[in-house]
């Protein structure tokens, strides 16, 4: 399979046709510290971990499942694996509900099969998206 950059993802139109979310980094620890100030209640594990995200042109609910991870700058790198939006903060650190459109907040992830081998490349500054398997496939029909 042929290399595909995200330019020509976005040419495509899928990104503007599905809901998604991209993973920027890790949360910083002053923002984590903030966060959990407001949020006493909120614990991760090695299962979660709270990440910089952003959304695409649909706002996208806490509990949401998406099932495919892939490299924002070669997505023929991707991993199938379940992530569940559990909170999202923004707005001085409290929980808002859902990731809103095209705006870039702070989301407790979880993992139910364990934190993929993939987001290792975060330390690189490399950014990943997040989307359903009905995205991914129709993204893999046009580039096959």
């Amino acid at each position: 399979m042929k290399t595909t950059s995200t330019e020509l993802v976005y040419a495509s139109r899928l990104l503007y046709e599905h809901p998604y979310i991209v993973i920027f980094d890790k949360t910083g620890n002053d923002t984590l510290h903030k966060i959990q100030h407001k949020n006493p209640e909120l614990a991760t594990n090695e299962r979660s971990c709270i990440y910089d995200i952003g959304a695409g042109e649909f706002d996208v609910k806490v509990n949401t499942v998406l099932e495919i991870i892939f490299d924002a700058d070669d997505i023929d790198n991707y991993v199938e694996a379940p992530v569940i939006i559990k909170d999202v903060f923004a707005l001085g650190y409290k929980s808002i509900g859902e990731v809103p459109s095209t705006w870039s907040v702070c989301a407790l992830l979880e993992f139910p099969n364990g934190i993929p081998a993939i987001l290792s490349g975060l330390e690189q500054k490399k950014r990943y998206y997040i989307s359903s398997k009905k995205m991914w496939s129709d993204l893999m029909a046009l580039y096959r």
